[in-house]
């Protein structure tokens, strides 16, 4: 492949394991729920009622990016924002008991996602794709 070609066949990808995660979450029966909200509701599984700023580093989005995305979460029931008891100041997302609902479906479609898309390859394959892709995104970190 040429290099020209990278960035576009990263686009293809892309755009195929958005449109298998809809349709997953839908055979699942999950709505309202789209696949730009998935890393802030994965970061939230794995460690409950974290603050917006340390979500939006940890999924690498800007903190008016995580807002929106949190109002839209919260609007649908799946999670809710709640006051530090220790800083006034810091404003923590936590999940609703609709949004742990959700932990088996996620985990299932990232299952099916993962399969599909790496079906047929090794393990080495695999380890040497995931180092190749970090080098694309270390190139492109603003410094």
């Amino acid at each position: 492949m040429s290099p020209s070609k990278v960035v576009a066949q990263i686009s293809r990808i892309h755009e195929g394991a958005h449109r298998l995660i809809l349709r997953e979450l839908e055979v699942r029966g999950v709505e309202g729920v789209v696949p730009s909200h998935g890393d802030i509701l994965h970061h939230l599984f794995v460690e409950d009622r974290l603050p917006m700023t340390e979500l939006a580093g940890r999924i690498g989005r800007t903190k008016a990016t995580v807002t929106t995305l949190v109002d839209k979460l919260e609007s649908r029931g799946f999670v809710a924002r709640e006051r530090d008891g220790g800083d006034g100041r810091v404003c923590r997302v936590r999940l609703t008991e609709r949004g742990q609902a959700l932990r088996p479906a996620f985990e299932e479609v990232s299952e099916a996602l993962n399969r599909r898309l790496l079906d047929g390859f090794r393990e080495e394959e695999v380890r040497a794709l995931e180092g190749m892709l970090d080098r694309l995104r270390a190139n492109l970190r603003e410094e």
